[in-house]
This record gives C-alpha cells, structure tokens and sequence, in this order.
C-alpha cells in the first residue's frame, strides 16, 4: 500500500465551483411559511380543476377550424390568380385603347386639317391631346388658325369661328366613322351670307353618303335642299307643307331672264367658287369685296308651281 495517494479531481462543470449558501434560521422559517403557501396553491388549483368542465371536444374543433382555414387559404390564393390575370387583362385593353386612339387621331387630325382649310379657304386646324402620355384624363386641345389669322383655342373665337370650326370636326369625325344622318338646329345663325352658303354646299356634297336634317332660316340653305318641310300656323290651325326643290320653277338673271326646273343631281358649282366669284360691291373706302347675291325665298317661289307643295292639315 505504499505509494498510493488521492490525486484532486478537476471538474469542468460550473457547478463545481460554486459553493453552498448558508442560511440562517429566520431564514429557513420564512422558507418554510413559503412553501406552506405554495401546497395552498396547489390545493386550491386542483379544487379549482375538479369543478371545471372542460370541454372534450376541444381538438375536434380544433381540426375542424384548421380544414376550414385550408380551404379559406384555397380561396385566397385563387383570387389572387385571377385578380393577376384580371390585371394583366385590363393593362392588354389599356394598351389596345392607347394606340387605337392614336391611331383614330392622326387620321383625324389630317382631316381635320384639310375640312377646315375649305371651309375657311385656307385656314388651319390642329386636334392634340394634353398630355401625350394620358389623353383620356386631360383631354384634346381644339386649336385653330383662321385665315389671315393667329393660332386660337376654339374657346376665344367669335360665334361664326366656332360654328365653323366645330362643323369641320364633325365633318371629320363623320369621315373616319360614318353615321346614317345628322341632325342640325340652326347651325347657320351666327354665319354670314357667304359661310352659310359654303356650309350649304359642303353639306350637300356629305348629303351623298348620309342624310342631313338641318332647321335653318336661311336662303342658302334652302336652295341647296332636297325636300324642305315648313310649319305654319294659318286660322289657328298649324299646317306642314313639303316642298321638293327640283321641281321649282326657278328665274335666274343671266343676261337676260331664263325660265327652268332645278336638276337635283345636278351641282351648279362648288360653294366656294360661287362665293369667290360672286358680284363685286364698292366699300367705303372705293375698293370693290366680293359679295352673295340674296336671291327670293323659296316658299315665296314655290307658291307659283303647285306640284312642288304637299300640305297636310293637323288641327292643334
């Protein structure tokens, strides 16, 4: 047994190192009436879970709210497939909008130039949108350039101006998508002799691939008609009679006077070389401008041929 000895055992746990802690005996007592409390707790709480009534069922609504949670997130992840592919859908149409609409502009806009450059012998028009980029939130700019003129908005020009400018834009629009017709109410009130005279003409020259109702007072317009309507109100009775132009019996003033019936097919000449070339009157200041003759009332001519008038009577 000799040579035998203890060798010290190197521990690495923490634990090793730490030392006991003593208590004193107030302390120990305080420990005590601790834990007295504690088993009152506990008693308390077992007494407390023997009176409950747990549900049982508890985990069958808890698979049953989880399956439903499932097909909840079923439904979520479809409607945001389709809400992408409705998206996807409505960006495909705004695109298609966009460039049709350009498209439909520049042709438009081309008409446009040259309707307006025959109604005003020689003035200019020009159609463009805002904002290039979103021209469906700002809109289109209506600008034109009557002849000896500066660049205008349709919104400063006089009565006539305007009633020029936006007839050259229906014109236009009428070209690009035709209509079967048009109705017009006094589109010639604020015209002249002259410009009401080339809208007649104008009009008449559309009148072949679409039909024009137009309310007017004016001479111009009624020689240019197919058929005029008038409305009269004689004896307290108001009267519609029809009269077909063509077959007037007309007098024209060619040196000489000439009797004949009016060809409806036939065109006497374009407006604007009837306007341009109409007699000369002397201004103040001794220049002669050209002016439009004012011929008779139709209705006032019409009184003499009997097969151009249809009446009907209709008692108010």
């Amino acid at each position: 047994m000799k040579g035998l000895k203890l060798n010290t055992v190197h521990s690495e746990d923490p634990r090793a190192k730490l030392k006991l802690v003593e208590y004193s005996a107030e302390e120990l007592e305080k420990f005590a009436e601790l834990a007295d409390v504690i088993k009152q707790e506990i008693v308390t709480l077992k007494t407390l879970m023997n009176t409950m009534d747990p549900k049982q069922n508890v985990l069958d609504e808890y698979y049953k709210l989880s399956d439903s949670r499932e097909g909840v997130m079923k439904g979520v992840e479809d409607v945001r497939r389709k809400r992408k592919l409705g998206f996807s859908y409505f960006v495909e149409l705004k695109n298609r909008r966009y460039a049709e609409f350009n498209s439909a502009l520049r042709i438009i806009q081309g008409i446009l130039k040259t309707t307006y450059r025959q109604l005003t012998l020689g003035g200019d028009a020009s159609l463009e949108p805002v904002d290039r980029f979103d021209p469906f939130s700002s809109g289109l700019e209506f600008m034109v350039k009557p002849k000896t003129k500066s660049w205008k908005n349709i919104s400063y020009l006089s009565g006539g101006e305007k009633t020029i400018s936006s007839l050259a834009l229906i014109f236009s629009l009428h070209y690009f998508k035709p209509t079967p017709f048009y109705i017009m109410d006094e589109i010639d009130a604020a015209l002249d002799y002259r410009n009401t005279s080339v809208i007649a003409f104008f009009v008449k020259e559309r009148a072949v691939a679409a039909q024009f109702i137009i309310v007017s007072l004016r001479n111009q317009m009624f020689e240019t008609a197919y058929r005029l309507i008038g409305i009269c109100k004689p004896d307290h009775q108001s009267r519609s009679m029809y009269i077909d132009p063509p077959k007037l019996v007309i007098s024209q003033e060619e040196d000489g006077t000439a009797t004949g019936t009016a060809d409806p097919h036939r065109q006497t000449g374009s407006a604007f070389s009837q306007a341009t070339q109409a007699p000369a009157a002397p201004s103040e200041d001794g220049s002669r401008r050209p002016t439009m003759r004012k011929t008779g009332s139709v209705f006032s001519q019409a009184t003499n041929h009997p097969d151009a008038i249809a009446e009907d009577d209709d008692t108010n």
